[in-house]
């Protein structure tokens, strides 16, 4: 990096390092700085407004942050990565049916992962598609064991069809999980 900051210090790579760095250290302002010059330079560089979508949606900037996964998608319609965060942004903003294909399509595009699946999972439980969540929720759950989300929303799926004992069970699963991590306990009416 030193030997290609001195060579070419403005060039797009030097700025997309700059920005990683600035991301990994907290400085969500410098980051966005490095990668609004990226996309001025080369605007249609993938993974350009990806990265600048996820440092605004870190920064509590929505709106601004939908744009830039959008513009990404137009650029590449294979990032799994911002189909996730459009998804997660439109299910947090209350439209699971919105988020629904963003979600599927990520999940599609990566199946190993985790954290799609379990949002996805949380889209059709708010869709009142407590059948298609489980299935879902299992395979994240198999794949990470200890996410901290997983099993409780396997229990609200399994609550929603009537399966009380798998309910129970998941719940207890999620609570010894916090109290391993000390994070909060989920209350079981508190909506995910």
């Amino acid at each position: 990096l030193e030997r290609l900051e001195r060579i070419a210090p403005d060039s797009v790579r030097v700025l997309q390092i700059r920005g990683l760095d600035a991301e990994a250290l907290g400085d969500l302002k410098g980051a966005e700085v490095c990668y609004r010059k990226v996309i001025e330079k080369e605007p249609r560089i993938p993974g350009g407004h990806y990265a600048l979508g996820h440092v605004l949606r870190r920064g509590g900037k929505e709106a601004e942050a939908r744009l830039e996964m959008e513009r990404e998608l137009e650029i590449d319609p294979y990032h799994h990565l911002a189909y996730f965060e459009l998804g997660a942004m439109l299910l947090e903003g209350g439209d699971a049916q919105a988020a629904l294909p963003m979600l599927e399509k990520a999940v599609k595009l990566r199946p190993a992962l985790a954290d799609p699946k379990v949002e996805l999972g949380k889209a059709y439980l708010q869709l009142k598609r407590p059948a298609d969540a489980i299935p879902l929720l299992r395979e994240a759950i198999a794949k990470e064991p200890e996410h901290p989300n997983a099993h409780y929303l396997l229990s609200r799926a399994y609550l929603m069809t009537g399966a009380t004992e798998e309910g129970r069970r998941e719940v207890a699963i999620h609570q010894e999980i916090l109290r391993k991590q000390n994070l909060p306990r989920r209350g079981m009416t508190q909506r995910q």
